[in-house]
Protein backbone atom coordinates (compact mmCIF):
# COMPACT_ATOMS: atom_id res chain seq x y z
CA UNK A 1 0.00 0.00 0.00
CA UNK A 2 2.95 2.16 0.39
CA UNK A 3 3.50 2.41 -3.66
CA UNK A 4 0.14 3.24 -4.29
CA UNK A 5 1.00 6.41 -1.74
CA UNK A 6 3.85 7.13 -3.28
CA UNK A 7 3.31 6.50 -6.47
CA UNK A 8 0.31 9.01 -6.01
CA UNK A 9 2.51 11.78 -4.07
CA UNK A 10 4.86 11.61 -7.08
CA UNK A 11 2.68 11.76 -10.05
CA UNK A 12 0.47 14.34 -8.90
CA UNK A 13 3.77 16.54 -7.55
CA UNK A 14 5.23 16.07 -11.20
CA UNK A 15 1.85 17.62 -12.78
CA UNK A 16 2.20 20.56 -10.43
CA UNK A 17 -0.59 19.86 -8.33
CA UNK A 18 -0.75 21.96 -4.67
CA UNK A 19 0.97 19.73 -1.81
CA UNK A 20 -2.07 19.90 0.10
CA UNK A 21 -4.38 18.71 -2.34
CA UNK A 22 -1.58 15.71 -3.16
CA UNK A 23 -1.56 14.69 0.16
CA UNK A 24 -5.57 14.90 0.45
CA UNK A 25 -6.17 12.84 -2.73
CA UNK A 26 -3.70 10.19 -2.20
CA UNK A 27 -5.09 10.04 1.63
CA UNK A 28 -8.76 9.55 0.04
CA UNK A 29 -7.56 7.64 -2.67
CA UNK A 30 -5.96 4.80 -0.08
CA UNK A 31 -9.12 5.12 2.36
CA UNK A 32 -11.35 4.35 -0.51
CA UNK A 33 -8.89 0.80 -1.37
CA UNK A 34 -8.74 -0.57 1.88
CA UNK A 35 -12.34 0.45 3.01
CA UNK A 36 -10.80 0.99 6.54
CA UNK A 37 -13.30 4.09 6.63
CA UNK A 38 -16.84 5.06 5.08
CA UNK A 39 -15.61 7.77 2.80
CA UNK A 40 -18.42 10.04 4.20
CA UNK A 41 -16.39 9.96 7.65
CA UNK A 42 -13.38 11.29 5.55
CA UNK A 43 -14.19 15.23 5.78
CA UNK A 44 -15.04 14.84 9.36
CA UNK A 45 -11.32 13.68 10.29
CA UNK A 46 -9.93 16.34 7.60
CA UNK A 47 -11.96 19.23 9.93
CA UNK A 48 -11.57 17.30 13.23
CA UNK A 49 -7.55 17.61 12.51
CA UNK A 50 -7.99 21.12 11.75
CA UNK A 51 -9.67 22.59 14.97
CA UNK A 52 -6.22 22.35 16.98
CA UNK A 53 -5.30 25.63 17.65
CA UNK A 54 -1.26 24.36 17.81
CA UNK A 55 -2.05 22.48 13.56
CA UNK A 56 -3.99 25.98 12.77
CA UNK A 57 -1.67 28.58 13.73
CA UNK A 58 0.80 27.40 11.36
CA UNK A 59 -1.10 28.27 8.49
CA UNK A 60 -2.72 31.72 10.12
CA UNK A 61 0.79 33.07 10.86
CA UNK A 62 2.29 32.59 7.29
CA UNK A 63 -0.88 34.39 6.25
CA UNK A 64 -0.63 37.24 8.22
CA UNK A 65 2.99 37.73 7.72
CA UNK A 66 1.66 37.99 3.78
Amino acid sequence: MGWIVLGLVLTLSAVNVPIGFVLAIATIVVVAIQGTAPLAAIPLMIFGGASKFPLLAIPLFILAGA
